[in-house]
């Protein structure tokens, strides 16, 4: 129950971080520099508008929070040698990401093809 508690604070805490990051950083998304974008612009070919940044800075700063606080409590309790978490922690950072962009990049795809987004 400490764990889930844990987990639920620090994903709170995450997520208000990326998402204050992500709304100073708003002239970076209007042109489409932000390696959120630019990874889903250069492996899943996704053209996302201008009009709705607005609306993918709560789903960025969410797929971030998730990304950071799953690896980050995986690591705390499951490895006690600080080699192995640093080798298991980039190892699950990568990992996530693409699960989590790809899983993100194809509801969008999905989402363009029945209406406009």
């Amino acid at each position: 129950m400490n764990i889930v508690l844990e987990y639920i604070i620090v994903f709170i805490v995450v997520y208000i971080l990326c998402y204050i990051i992500l709304l100073t950083n708003k002239k970076s998304y209007k042109n489409k520099r932000t390696p959120d974008i630019f990874y889903l612009q250069k492996i899943y070919n996704i053209k996302i508008k201008s009009t709705v940044y607005k609306k993918y800075i709560y789903v960025f700063a969410l797929i971030n929070a998730f990304i950071i606080d799953t690896t980050y409590i995986l690591i705390v309790y499951l490895l006690h040698n600080l080699i192995l978490r640093i080798i298991l922690g980039i190892i699950i950072l990568i990992l996530l990401t693409i699960i989590c962009y790809g899983l993100f990049a194809r509801y969008y795809l999905w989402k363009e093809g029945n209406d406009d987004v």
